[in-house]
């Protein structure tokens, strides 16, 4: 019932971070800022163990991630494109490198090219908390959409990413082409 800040706990309480309060980061920052000279007893969070011990090391990391995430977030000096791909044959790469090429041809806008079938879920994650847009490429195999796909797809949230550009193209298996669909999200249509 009571958390203890522990190894396990503390890794618990990070992932419980990444996954949930993350996006919320720029208004954790100022709650913080309300509570930091309060003389606390407890810290009862909506989910998980009730802090009764080691508060001021509940709010100090909570603190420091949300620092970290607003910080990669807003030193943005341009825009980044991140193309997530996934080839089954490298006709869906190549589409990939040729997609880039066009984007690059744009003054202050860099693409970071990501084949997505072996990667970390968190590094996956972290390409896309620092892209200002997203393309995603997949063979189609079997009609159906790659599970590497669904796990990105699984990564993007709603409230952090909304707004972002995005794009998809499919190579078609024995077609020989590719089609490129486009795609932009906004606030109304979130």
């Amino acid at each position: 019932m009571f958390s203890n800040f522990d190894e396990q706990y503390t890794k618990s309480f990070k992932y419980y971070f990444d996954v949930i309060m993350r996006p919320f980061s720029r208004f954790i920052l100022k709650a913080i800022e309300k509570v930091k000279p309060l003389e606390l007893e407890y810290i009862c969070p909506g989910h998980g163990p009730i802090h009764k011990t080691n508060l001021r090391k509940a709010i100090e990391l909570s603190e420091k991630f949300a620092e970290e995430y607003m910080k990669v977030v807003s030193e943005k000096n341009q825009m980044n494109i991140l193309i997530a791909y996934v080839s089954a044959y490298g006709y869906t790469k190549e589409a990939a490198h040729i997609i880039a090429e066009g984007i690059q041809e744009t003054e202050g806008i860099t693409v970071d090219i990501t084949d997505i079938e072996n990667i970390a879920l968190e590094e996956l994650e972290s390409k896309l908390i620092k892209s200002d847009g997203l393309i995603i490429g997949s063979p189609t195999i079997n009609q159906n959409t790659l599970l590497p796909v669904y796990r990105l797809f699984a990564l993007i949230n709603p409230i952090r990413d909304k707004g972002k550009l995005g794009g998809a193209f499919v190579h078609m298996a024995g077609a020989g082409s590719h089609q490129i669909l486009y795609w932009k999200t906004s606030a109304s249509e979130a």
